[in-house]
């Protein structure tokens, strides 16, 4: 919870979700279930440099007292066709 969550980024993207001056907005939520509240970010893949030769994630960031992070791992991206039409009567 020591993050500042205006200076995380995920392969140069940025958090998506913004208040109405464009600022990231803070999502703490127990995502596990664990009892523990996390600190959940959102990223568009589209914004970051990542494509589908890519294999590792990288994030950045600091924290509140100024500590700066890096975390990578190891990750595979699969790229997705059109949605199909589950609805032909409305084609």
């Amino acid at each position: 919870m020591q993050v500042d969550h205006t200076t995380v980024t995920f392969a140069y993207a940025l958090e998506i979700h913004t208040d109405k001056q464009g600022n990231p907005r803070r999502h703490e939520e127990d995502v596990d279930g664990d009892g523990d509240t996390d600190l959940v970010f959102h990223f568009r893949i589209g914004d970051t440099d990542l494509d589908c030769s890519s294999n590792v994630g990288m994030l950045t960031g600091s924290t509140f007292g100024g500590q700066v992070f890096a975390g990578a791992d190891d990750m595979r991206l699969v790229e997705v066709g059109p949605r199909p039409n589950y609805e032909p009567w409305l084609s």
